[in-house]
């Protein structure tokens, strides 16, 4: 399917805290623990989250909480990402959570440092060259599937469970039969209020110039990225013929803008209109 809906923008942010290390059973009060200031800074971040707008999306791992628990850390680390639906949305989030980390190194006696770094813009979709590319998706077709690959993929799906195919399978479309097959066979439009809960560097591009995403089914219905799932069947032949059918309707879409200007000109046109005057500057 075409991708007619956006992303999401995301800040990746680092906050490091320094506080002073101490034996934790001999001299507790000579130490500031690094460790506190970022348990506290995540307190107040889920705070956080009943006062933002319903899109922002924010996501923290630590990644160094200290060495060892008989020593008070003098280091700690969190990692951030910050997601909204337009770069703005998350930047405005940010400042505030920058004085969470503010409050926490105060509340611990610790310093505080942050470091944005990485930033992507929300996706933009191009419809005019959306539509191109969906036609070219009918013209070749889906990619064919061999009674071996069926089983295979039949196989990845019976690792999980009917309701949790069922939650990624919606995320995308509202057709809940869409379960019933182990591989999706049909060309489906894109669905404009169907936006991708996740974020791409390709949101930058889609700031400077018109741009056009699709999908091609590289894993079973239902099977969510970023697994091991997924993974085992993109690298499969399963995958490998969807890349195969993907390069058909790149090439294909190629040719029609080169052989007609017009659909240049009229995704120009709708370029200029989404961004309304908003000129591209990295978010790093």
């Amino acid at each position: 399917a075409p991708w007619r809906g956006g992303s999401l923008a995301n800040l990746s942010v680092k906050f490091k805290f320094k506080g002073i290390t101490a034996h934790a059973a001999q001299a507790p009060h000579n130490g500031r623990s690094a460790l506190d200031a970022v348990e506290i800074m995540n307190v107040g971040a889920n705070y956080l989250r009943e006062h933002v707008i319903d899109s922002i999306r924010m996501h923290y791992v630590i990644t160094n909480g200290g060495g060892r628990p008989n020593v008070v850390p003098g280091f700690a680390e969190s990692w951030y990402f910050i997601r909204g639906k337009k770069a703005k949305d998350a930047e405005h989030v940010l400042d505030r959570l920058i004085k969470v980390a503010q409050g926490a190194a105060m509340m611990t006696e610790t310093e505080m440092e942050y470091k944005v770094t990485d930033g992507i813009y929300d996706y933009i979709p191009n419809q005019c060259l959306t539509d191109l590319v969906y036609n070219n998706m009918v013209f070749v077709g889906c990619p064919k599937t061999t009674p071996e690959e069926e089983e295979f993929a039949k196989k990845l799906c019976d690792t999980l469970t009917r309701e949790e195919r069922l939650g990624v399978a919606t995320s995308f479309q509202n057709d809940k039969s869409i379960v019933e097959s182990y591989i999706h066979k049909g060309i489906v439009d894109g669905d404009k209020d169907k936006g991708l809960a996740g974020s791409t560097d390709v949101g930058d591009v889609s700031y400077v110039i018109p741009v056009a995403q699709f999908a091609m089914a590289a894993w079973p219905v239902g099977i969510a990225s970023h697994t091991w799932q997924s993974c085992s069947s993109a690298g499969s032949n399963i995958g490998f013929s969807a890349m195969i059918n993907s390069a058909k309707v790149l090439a294909c879409s190629a040719y029609d803008v080169f052989m007609d200007t017009k659909i240049i000109d009229e995704a120009k046109i709708e370029f200029d209109k989404s961004l309304d005057g908003q000129k591209f500057k990295p978010l790093v």
